[in-house]
C-alpha cells in the first residue's frame, strides 16, 4: 500500500512540476514571439532583433526542453539571419516534439525553399496541409513556386486555395493577379487586383 502512495504522489508532483515550467516557458516565449511579430516587416527582421528574440527561445528551452513553438519561432529567428541550417534543425526538433504542427511544416518548407530545395519544401508545404487544411500560408507558398517555375495554371490553383482560407491576404490575390495577367485573363487579374 506504501508503495502505490509514493508512485502516486511521485506522479503528481512530477505533473504539476512539468505544468509549472511549460507555463513559464509559454510566458518567456510569448515575450520573444510578440517582439518577433512586431518587428518583422514584410518578412524581413533585422538581425539584431532576431538574436535578441533566440535569448528569449533559449531561455524558454532552457525551462522547458520539449517546447516546441520556442524550437518553431527560434528556427524563424535563425531564418531572418540566414542560419538555415540552424533553422532546420529547429524546425525538425519541434516537429520531433509535435509532428502536427503546420506552421513547423510550413517554416522548414520556407527555409528549405530559400535554400534552393524546392522539392523538400514542396514536401513540407504538403505535409502542412495534411495536418491543417485550414493554413492558408502552405497554399501560398506552393503557388510561389509554381509561378516561379512559370507554371501559372498551376499557381492559380494554389492561390485560390489560399484564398478561400483567407480571403483578405492580399498576397494572393495579387499574385494570383499576376498570374492571370500572365494568362491573358486580364478581367479576373483586375478583379483580384481590386480585393
Amino acid at each position: 500500500m506504501k508503495i502505490w502512495l509514493v508512485i502516486i504522489v511521485s506522479f503528481i508532483l512530477t505533473s504539476c512540476g512539468a505544468s509549472y515550467k511549460f507555463k513559464k516557458a509559454e510566458a518567456i516565449w510569448k515575450e520573444g514571439d510578440d517582439i518577433m511579430t512586431r518587428e518583422t516587416v514584410y518578412h524581413y527582421m533585422p538581425e539584431d532583433k532576431a538574436a535578441e528574440v533566440i535569448d528569449y527561445f533559449n531561455r524558454a528551452l532552457k525551462i522547458y526542453p520539449r517546447h516546441a513553438s520556442s524550437y518553431n519561432s527560434r528556427g524563424l529567428a535563425y531564418y531572418h539571419m540566414d542560419k538555415y541550417f540552424y533553422a532546420i534543425s529547429d524546425f525538425d526538433k519541434a516537429l520531433e516534439i509535435n509532428p502536427r504542427y503546420s506552421a513547423a511544416y510550413n517554416n522548414r518548407g520556407i527555409t528549405n525553399e530559400e535554400m534552393g530545395d524546392y522539392d523538400a519544401a514542396m514536401r513540407d508545404y504538403k505535409k502542412a496541409i495534411q495536418v491543417d487544411s485550414a493554413n492558408h500560408l502552405p497554399f501560398y507558398n506552393i503557388g510561389l513556386i509554381y509561378a516561379n517555375k512559370g507554371e501559372f495554371e498551376e499557381a492559380v490553383k494554389w492561390y485560390s486555395g489560399s484564398i478561400e482560407r483567407k480571403f483578405h491576404y492580399t498576397g494572393s490575390h495579387n499574385n494570383r493577379g499576376n498570374c492571370y495577367n500572365k494568362l491573358g485573363m486580364h478581367q479576373e487579374a483586375l478583379e483580384d487586383f481590386n480585393n
